[in-house]
């Protein structure tokens, strides 16, 4: 799971971090958790860049700055505390404890860093039970255009991050298997743009750079040996 305080689509080191959770209240409320560095969560380089909630970078600069990113999260040792958050006031009602007022620490990798860098405080001043409870999208107040991530596919050749569509005030969101939103994808994955191979062209670079460099010291060598048979 992402490190949910920031934003992973274009955020390599939201990953590599444990979550300690510290235990549950009546009514399954979570009292308190530590987010905790975890090399042993890391994956390799191109896994990384694959991850699903990982927008894949379109340019070598956009490359160069996520392996930056992936470099200096693996550099920060293992057992940081990135976060903290605690329940500090519960309210009691039948068999459950209701979250009153919460806290969460963030924290920034430094030398010597033991203060938050920022803090989150959450405070109710009531609640009203519901019967239930159903996550709901957003009600749009003006034409929206949306990039849906349920319909991201990828294969060894091509990506494709996400449907297009806009939705009208009113319009109904539609199920994640959307037909045209479904025949949108499949066309990509067929006939799109095929994605860069950064990591590829990376190693290709390496060894023509090494080429270049020992081929003008080999056409020496064999240069010398050539006049050295000569003079004998």
């Amino acid at each position: 799971m992402p490190v949910p305080w920031t934003v992973v689509r274009d955020n390599p080191v939201a990953w590599g971090y444990r979550w300690d959770l510290e235990g549950w209240a009546p009514g399954g409320f979570l009292s308190a958790f530590t987010v905790i560095r975890d090399p042993s969560l890391d994956l390799p380089e191109k896994e990384e860049l694959f991850r699903p909630e990982i927008d894949y970078p379109e340019t070598a600069a956009q490359y160069a700055y996520y392996v930056r990113q992936i470099e200096f999260n693996r550099s920060i040792p293992a057992g940081w505390v990135r976060g903290r958050f605690k329940v500090l006031q519960w309210m009691a009602t039948n068999a459950f404890q209701i979250p009153m007022a919460s806290r969460l620490e963030v924290y920034s990798p430094g030398p010597g860093e033991k203060r938050p860098a920022r803090v989150f405080t959450l405070t109710a001043t009531g609640f009203a039970p519901e019967p239930a409870f159903t996550v709901r999208p957003p009600v749009l107040g003006s034409t929206t255009r949306v990039a849906d991530y349920r319909y991201k596919r990828w294969n060894d050749r091509r990506i494709f991050k996400y449907a297009e569509y806009s939705l009208d005030p009113g319009q109904a969101w539609p199920t994640d298997h959307d037909p045209a939103l479904l025949a949108q994808a499949d066309a990509w994955m067929k006939h799109g743009r095929p994605y860069t191979n950064f990591i590829g062209k990376r190693q290709w670079f390496a060894w023509s750079l090494l080429a270049v460099l020992l081929i003008p010291a080999l056409l020496m060598w064999i240069r010398s040996k050539h006049n050295e048979k000569n003079r004998k």
